[in-house]
């Protein structure tokens, strides 16, 4: 994993005399990376994705499910692996929240499950490849929306037009227990996501002139 992680430019993580377990970076800061659990008596390692943002103004739902989205589109795009989304929530202290998602590669073979006795580094190397695309896409996106033109903000409006429209195209008032819209700046973008099912939808507005409406459902 190290030689491979440093041919693709990843920062592989030392490993812990307690953990036998590893995490690669695209950088230091970026809230997505990949974890490596080892079980060394099984002779199997697990790899997947996880996404946490930090210092962000609000629920961070948009950020987590938009990042996680990105990144699974990318993988299925280039044919690398079908990916399986898990969001977790913490109801107790965060209620209505994503916490954080972990992405799971489930293409046959599924690239998540690694036999240590005969790992097959091909399939390892092409999923950290289009790993680093999928960060890379990811970064334009933010810097198309506008990241660092100015400071951010966060904002819950109920009376938009495009969250209405949207509401009612999926049979839910906006504001309502389950459903949840709010708009953000720097980046720009509005999110309505309705709780219980894999639909969410985006309204971007991007410095680069482009306004356009995205509607993300199963991946």
């Amino acid at each position: 994993m190290r030689d491979l992680s440093e041919e693709t430019g990843l920062l592989l993580s030392d490993r812990l005399p307690s953990s036998p377990n590893i995490t690669l970076q695209f950088t230091p800061a970026f809230p997505l990376w990949l974890n490596v659990e080892i079980d060394e008596e099984e002779d199997i390692a697990f790899i997947y994705a996880s996404v946490r943002a930090h210092g962000i103004d609000g629920d961070k739902s948009d950020y987590h499910d938009l990042l996680s989205a990105i990144f699974a589109v990318s993988l299925r795009l280039s044919n690398v692996a079908s990916s399986r989304l898990l969001k977790i929530e913490m109801a107790d202290i965060l209620p209505g929240e994503i916490y954080s998602c972990n992405i799971f590669f489930d293409k046959q073979p599924p690239t998540t499950f690694i036999n240590l006795n005969q790992p097959d580094f091909a399939s390892i190397r092409r999923l950290l490849e289009a790993s680093v695309l999928a960060a890379w896409i990811t970064s334009r996106v933010w810097s198309l929306s506008g990241e660092g033109q100015s400071e951010e903000g966060c904002s819950y409006d109920e009376e938009s037009g495009w969250a209405s429209k949207v509401g009612s195209s999926l049979r839910v008032k906006p504001g309502s227990k389950n459903a949840d819209h709010y708009a953000r700046r720097n980046p720009s973008w509005e999110y309505f996501h309705l709780r219980g099912c894999a639909k969410t939808n985006w309204h971007f507005e991007c410095s680069g002139g482009w306004d356009g409406v995205v509607p993300i459902g199963k991946l």
